[in-house]
């Protein structure tokens, strides 16, 4: 169930940032304009974004309760790698080979981490009461 949730949470964060991204590129406001913010929050698509990386917490959050701090972070950061394609089809943008090669040497770092790792976790912390 880790696994699972720490994926789900990964693409719903990718997904939900590019949509904000998207978003923001299609204000006629810049940052540091007073009507920016009122324009980001009057974007759908931004708004979707939002509620997708609310979303994500929640499965972040599940994905903590099933494994380690280790796991469920090491998935996350999987959300770079997700990012790259999901902004070359929802913003236009262009992948470099330089993007393209960190995305796959991070890729390659974390099922290196999570196959050969052996984190250990996943159960509820209790506090005890000092002796004395």
């Amino acid at each position: 169930m880790a696994y699972f949730f720490g994926l789900l949470s990964a693409v719903t964060f990718a997904l939900g940032l590019t949509l904000q991204q998207r978003g923001t590129l299609q204000t006629a406001a810049r940052e540091g304009d007073p009507r920016f913010l009122r324009e980001i929050l009057s974007k759908p698509v931004w708004l979707l974004g939002s509620f997708l990386l609310f979303c994500g917490w929640i499965a972040q959050a599940t994905a903590l309760r099933y494994g380690s701090l280790a796991l469920v972070q090491s998935l996350q950061a999987l959300s770079i790698v997700f990012a790259l394609p999901l902004g070359k089809f929802l913003t236009s943008q262009q992948i470099g080979r330089r993007s393209f090669v960190g995305a796959l040497t991070t890729l390659a770092g974390i099922v290196l981490l999570v196959t050969l790792g052996r984190a250990q976790g996943g159960g509820l912390l209790t506090l005890r009461r000092p002796i004395g």
